[in-house]
């Protein structure tokens, strides 16, 4: 039988253009908010392509192991207080590790 898996917590958020430069701008106090965050597994940024082919960085990503950890990043990170950017979606995942021939859990 396969080891129990967790369910992880996925918060998607974006922000539109004209506040990539306070987006920026506020990247220090969103990074000390997500160090705190003990339950995050990973977070980076998702490229989105416009009509000219050329990535445009207005989404992230940022998963976490409880919801705990999720919930306190969707409602007290500086990006979201501040009103720069916005979650566009909150959902769980079950990663599954295909390939290597054994089955890991987090």
């Amino acid at each position: 039988m396969p080891p129990e898996r967790r369910a992880l917590h996925v918060v998607e958020y974006s922000w539109t253009k004209d506040r990539e430069s306070a987006v920026r701008a506020a990247y220090p106090r969103h990074r000390a908010h997500v160090d705190t965050l003990e339950g995050l597994w990973l977070i980076g940024l998702l490229n989105t392509e416009n009509e000219t082919d050329e990535p445009l960085v207005t989404r992230a990503m940022a998963v976490f192991t409880d919801d705990r950890s999720a919930a306190e990043f969707a409602e007290n990170d500086p990006l979201f207080r501040e009103g720069l950017a916005t979650v566009t979606a909150e959902t769980g995942w079950n990663p599954l590790d295909y390939g290597s021939g054994k089955e890991r859990s987090l």
